[in-house]
């Protein structure tokens, strides 16, 4: 299995822990990283990517793949879904890896994790979402209408667009990473990764995330990715 086959293969084995309630996100990640052989890098970023992605994506993932199976989500096996996730995640979210690569990719990892019976059906639906791309036409909003109607609430309080804020919700947080001394944010820099500070919490930065999973100071563990929410916890209760 080639390396971005076993980067799939990783993720779908970790959305399964997680769907199973076997594991955590965060726990179901980091065995997936810690594998034979582990992941690191880019490959360890990407990985995280496609788990986090697709648990954040997860309802309008289904929506779009549901409308390329004749028998709706409900015919599906539990491992097949999990594999189309993944790659429909990637044909949707992740632009800079061509379509033929993902699938390709996608398909080899859905073989070994949902069985080789599987891997054509798998390989037919994705085709058909590359060619259609629902997520052009269809809105990508897939929030509960429970919670869109606090955030409209909560808009109308705050006096601002109701449609803005619901996108900001739903939309990817950004990377906030921690840096252990200035040695590691002179080696950031030095690798190319692009940071801005974060008014308010010392030693916690911004990022683009590509570069920074290839890093020497992530590698070594000098600069780690930590939500700004729990870092400024830290910051303000001392």
């Amino acid at each position: 299995m080639n390396k971005g086959a076993l980067v799939r293969h990783r993720a779908m084995e970790a959305l399964l822990a997680v769907q199973q309630h076997e594991a955590g996100s965060q726990q179901a990640v980091r065995a997936a990283l810690m594998g034979k052989p582990p992941l690191e890098g880019r490959d360890a970023g990407l990985l995280t990517e496609f788990v986090y992605g697709v648990l954040r994506r997860q309802r309008a993932l289904d929506r779009w793949i549901g409308g390329c199976c004749d028998r709706g989500l409900g015919s599906l096996e539990e491992r097949a879904l999990l594999a189309l996730r993944v790659g429909c995640y990637q044909l949707a979210e992740l632009t800079r890896v061509p379509d033929y690569a993902a699938l390709d990719a996608t398909t080899t990892a859905a073989g070994i994790f949902a069985g080789e019976r599987k891997k054509g059906f798998v390989h037919g639906v994705l085709r058909n979402l590359a060619r259609s791309q629902p997520w052009q036409t269809q809105p990508t909003a897939d929030m509960p209408r429970w919670i869109t109607r606090r955030i409209e609430m909560l808009a109308e309080t705050a006096e601002v667009d109701a449609d803005s804020l619901r996108l900001a919700f739903g939309g990817e947080a950004p990377l906030h990473i921690h840096t252990l001394d200035q040695a590691a944010v002179d080696s950031l820099f030095a690798d190319g990764v692009e940071l801005a500070p974060v008014g308010g919490v010392p030693s916690l930065w911004t990022t683009t995330g590509g570069a920074f999973f290839a890093s020497k100071a992530f590698l070594g563990r000098r600069a780690l990715p930590q939500d700004a929410g729990s870092a400024a916890i830290v910051h303000w209760l001392g």
